[in-house]
């Protein structure tokens, strides 16, 4: 995979975090599934729905990324570490799936896993 692929990818997962949710439906497949702490799995049309009622993070730091690559779909795996004014910080392992449809990546899944403070 080229290195600006990746580094294209890297980028878009951190916008998905901090960016508005015009950008979040550009990039998300309408069979998207993500699996949240609470419990909710969403699909689709709920994410956005979920995520256009919902505070955006402020910041996010990602460390110890890896990728995996298989058959034209990505996986990016990472540590997170987001902001919101006034809260405490949300740290937790993440997973998403990116796969090229028409020339553009798309995420096609989505985890999140918090860990203890």
């Amino acid at each position: 995979m080229q290195t600006r692929t990746v580094t294209r990818l890297w980028q878009q997962e951190r916008q998905l975090w901090t960016g508005d949710s015009a950008r979040f439906a550009r990039r998300l497949s309408p069979a998207c599934l993500m699996a949240f702490p609470d419990g909710a799995i969403l699909r689709g049309a709920e994410i956005l729905r979920s995520l256009s009622a919902a505070p955006r993070w402020q910041a996010v730091e990602m460390h110890g990324q890896r990728l995996s690559e298989h058959h034209g779909a990505v996986v990016l795996a990472y540590r997170a570490r987001a902001r919101h004014a006034g809260r405490a910080d949300y740290d937790c392992l993440c997973t998403s799936c990116w796969v090229p449809r028409d020339g553009v990546w798309q995420m096609i899944q989505h985890h999140q896993a918090p860990l203890a403070a």
